[in-house]
């Protein structure tokens, strides 16, 4: 008697790549809900210094507490992601020595502050994301005979 390959029974069941529970999707409606009223409803009066309190002081604690905590591609996220926050804090520190002659007064002109920080977050994943993928061609290309 002959196995048939194309019984059901036969094929292994490939594993799930995207799968959020409901908790999750609830975290990411929550966080994407708060960044888009801080980027666009949000008076910049209070928007700006939120923003910017997240970048400096949430965002390399966090980055910092997967490093130190995190194994494998968790710890390789967070030190890829820890570097852009180097690089935003000379910015902060260059930026706070300019005068800025429109800051605080009720200008269109605040919505670059706000991208320039949003850009930031932005920069900071992918810089975490493209780590990974380097260290897994590295890993794969030491696997190789």
């Amino acid at each position: 008697m002959s196995t048939n390959q194309d019984s059901p029974e036969s094929q292994t069941p490939l594993p799930p790549r995207f799968q959020f529970g409901l908790g999750t999707m609830f975290w990411i409606t929550t966080v994407t809900a708060i960044v888009c009223a801080l980027l666009f409803r949000v008076p910049a009066e209070i928007a700006i210094p939120i923003m910017l309190f997240i970048s400096v002081a949430v965002l390399p604690a966090v980055w910092t507490t997967i490093i130190v905590y995190g194994r494998g591609y968790r710890r390789t996220f967070g030190i890829g992601a820890i570097f852009p926050s180097g690089a935003f804090l000379l910015v902060v520190l260059v930026a706070f020595n300019v005068p800025f002659p429109h800051w605080g007064s009720r200008s269109e002109d605040d919505f670059w502050l706000r991208f320039v920080i949003f850009a930031f977050w932005v920069s900071s994943l992918l810089v975490g994301v493209v780590c990974m993928g380097v260290r897994r061609l590295v890993e794969r290309r030491q696997t190789l005979p």
